[in-house]
C-alpha cells in the first residue's frame, strides 16, 4: 500500500505541474491574451491551489495584477547574484491614491525571500510561529530540486506537516516559478550592492 505524499510534497508537485506551461499559453498571454485562456488542465490545477489556499491565492494574484511586486538583484561575483522580492502593501497603496499623496510616509512594503522562505509581514510571522518552537535535533536538507517551503525545515519529516505562507510569499513564488506567464507582471531592478543593502534595510 503506497503512502500518501506529505503536504509539502503535494504542493511541490502541484506547483511544478502548473509551472510547466505550454509555449502556446505563454505566447497567447504575451500577445494580449488572458490567463483564463490557459489549457483546461492548468485551470484545474489553479483551482486545486485555490482550494488549498482559499484565503491567499486570489489576493496573491491580485497583488501581481496590480503590479505591486518587484524583484531586486545585485551581482555577487562569479556569475552569482543575490535577489529579493519587494511587495508593496495594497492597503497603503489604495490609501495613497485616495489622498493623492505619492510620497505618503505611511506607505508600507514587505521583503520576501522565496529561497529561505520568509516574508517580513505579520501574517507570515503568525503563521510560522503559532506554537512554541522545538529546537531539538537538526534536519539535513540537501539542496537538490526545488520544493515548496524552500530551505525551511517546515513540512519535513518530524517537523510537522504545515508550511507557513502568506499572500505576499505566494505571489512572489508564483511569479518566480511561473515566469513564462506571471513574470511579466513584476518589475525587475538590477542595482549595486550598496543600493541593494539600502533597500533591504529600509523595508
Amino acid at each position: 500500500m503506497s503512502t500518501l505524499p506529505s503536504h509539502r510534497q503535494f504542493l511541490t508537485t502541484l506547483l511544478n505541474s502548473i509551472t510547466t506551461t505550454s509555449s502556446l499559453a505563454a505566447s497567447s498571454l504575451e500577445s494580449g491574451g488572458e490567463a483564463k485562456r490557459l489549457p483546461v488542465n492548468r485551470q484545474e490545477l489553479l483551482l486545486t491551489l485555490h482550494v488549498l489556499f482559499p484565503s491567499l491565492l486570489l489576493p496573491a494574484l491580485d497583488l501581481l495584477d496590480r503590479r505591486l511586486v518587484s524583484v531586486i538583484s545585485t551581482p555577487l561575483g562569479n556569475g552569482v547574484e543575490k535577489k529579493a522580492f519587494i511587495v508593496k502593501s495594497l492597503a497603503t497603496t489604495l490609501a495613497t491614491r485616495r489622498t493623492r499623496d505619492a510620497h505618503s510616509s505611511t506607505a508600507k512594503s514587505y521583503l520576501v525571500e522565496t529561497h529561505i522562505w520568509n516574508c517580513s509581514c505579520a501574517s507570515f510571522a503568525f503563521d510560522a510561529f503559532p506554537v512554541s518552537i522545538d529546537d531539538s535535533g537538526g534536519v539535513e536538507q540537501a539542496e537538490l530540486d526545488w520544493s515548496f517551503g524552500g530551505v525551511s525545515f517546515d513540512g519535513l519529516a518530524g517537523r510537522g506537516e504545515d508550511v507557513p505562507c502568506c499572500k505576499h510569499l505566494l505571489a512572489c513564488l508564483l511569479a518566480e516559478r511561473w515566469e513564462t506567464i506571471l513574470g511579466a507582471y513584476i518589475e525587475h531592478k538590477e542595482m549595486s550592492k550598496e543600493q541593494f543593502a539600502g533597500i533591504i534595510a529600509g523595508v
